[in-house]
């Protein structure tokens, strides 16, 4: 997998996309890490489908997280928010 939401990424922000893809590969939908970092889950989705450009509030913040729009380093990647959510979903699976 790319470096895309990988904290050590200091290269040029991420595509929608790219960050889709993670998603997919990690098999954690946006809405559930949209409410996990307490973001508005329809904001998030219109930043993925290119109808907000995250230019200032809350969009400019999920953009950020998402690696949609260059950040300070510091707080948590979008991959280890990921991982996460993968890991705590496995463990629920795995609990039925």
């Amino acid at each position: 997998m790319s470096d895309i939401g990988n904290s050590e990424n200091t290269q040029r922000p991420a595509t929608a996309e790219q960050v889709s893809e993670l998603f997919r590969y990690w098999g954690v939908s946006v809405a559930t890490w949209a409410t996990f970092r307490g973001f508005n889950v329809a904001l998030t989705y219109s930043l993925l489908q290119g109808r907000s450009k995250g230019l200032w509030g809350q969009s400019w913040e999920i953009a950020r997280a998402l690696g949609l729009k260059s950040a300070p380093q510091g707080g948590p990647s979008l991959r280890e928010d990921l991982e996460l959510l993968s890991r705590e979903r496995a463990q629920r699976a795995n609990r039925r």
